[in-house]
C-alpha cells in the first residue's frame, strides 16, 4: 500500500471523508453498548454502589458492596496464569537439535518475561476476556527515550544525553470501549473491513503533532476529533 506522504492531496481527502464518514457510523452503533450497558458492568465490576448514602435502615447506613464478581474473576485469572507461566517454559522450539534448542528456550523465554512483558499481557488479555468477553491487542512500534543528566568534569556544567530505553514491537490491549469496526454487524475478525481504535492525547501531545504533520484537522468537518481520536 502506499505511504501517507505519496497520496495525492485528492485522494487523501476522499479517505479522509470516507473514514470520518464510517467512524461516526460505528461510534453512534455503540453508543447505548458503551454508555449505557457497558458502564453498568463497569460500575459492578468495581463494585460501585448504586447511591453515595444510604438512608435505609437508618441514616448513614452502611454501603459497602463486596465485588463478588471481580473476587472469583481475579481469582481464576490468578490460577490460569499459574498454570501458563509455572508449569512448563512459555517458548517451545521445535525441530531443532537439543543443543541448540535448549539454550534458544532459555533466551526465548527470558526476552518473554523480562523485556516483552508477556505476564502483564496475558493478564490484560485474561482480565478482558473475563470482563467484556472481547480481547483485542495490536502490535505497535514503540520507542522510549529518557534524558540522562550528569555533572561535568568541573562540577559544575550539566551534561544532558539522550538514553533509547526501548526501540522495538510492543503489544498492547485495546480498551473495549475504544474498540469500533465497521460494518457494525461484522462478527467475524475476517467480516470487518475498518479497525477504529479510539486513542487520547493531552493539549500539548496534539499541538506538537499538528505542529509536525502528523495530525490534521479533518475536511469539511467539525474540528471535534481528528486530533483527539486517532482513527486507524
Amino acid at each position: 500500500r502506499p505511504r501517507e506522504n505519496e497520496l495525492p492531496d485528492d485522494v487523501r481527502k476522499e479517505l479522509t471523508r470516507y473514514v470520518a464518514e464510517h467512524w461516526a457510523r460505528a461510534k453512534d452503533a455503540r453508543i447505548g453498548q458503551v454508555d449505557t450497558d457497558y458502564a453498568k458492568w463497569d460500575k459492578m465490576w468495581r463494585a460501585q454502589p448504586k447511591e453515595r448514602t444510604r438512608s435505609l435502615p437508618w441514616p448513614g447506613a452502611s454501603n459497602l458492596v463486596v465485588p463478588l464478581v471481580r473476587m472469583h474473576a481475579d481469582t481464576f485469572i490468578a490460577r490460569t496464569l499459574g498454570m501458563i507461566f509455572g508449569t512448563q517454559r512459555l517458548v517451545k522450539t521445535i525441530g531443532y537439535p537439543t543443543e541448540i534448542s535448549e539454550p534458544l528456550e532459555i533466551y526465548l523465554n527470558y526476552k518473554a518475561l523480562y523485556q516483552w512483558d508477556a505476564w502483564n499481557l496475558a493478564k490484560e488479555y485474561m482480565t478482558a476476556g473475563v470482563k467484556t468477553g472481547t480481547a483485542v491487542a495490536k502490535t505497535v512500534w514503540f520507542t522510549d527515550r529518557s534524558i540522562d543528566v550528569s555533572a561535568g568534569e568541573s562540577g559544575e556544567e550539566r551534561i544532558e544525553e539522550e538514553v533509547l530505553i526501548a526501540n522495538g514491537p510492543e503489544t498492547r490491549l485495546v480498551p473495549f470501549d475504544d474498540l469500533y469496526v465497521y460494518p457494525i454487524t461484522a462478527v467475524r475478525e475476517e467480516d470487518i473491513l475498518i479497525w477504529f481504535h479510539r486513542t487520547r492525547y493531552v493539549g500539548e501531545v496534539v499541538k506538537e503533532r499538528c505542529a509536525a504533520g502528523k495530525f490534521q484537522w479533518p475536511f469539511d468537518t467539525e474540528e471535534t476529533s481528528w486530533a483527539t481520536e486517532k482513527k486507524g
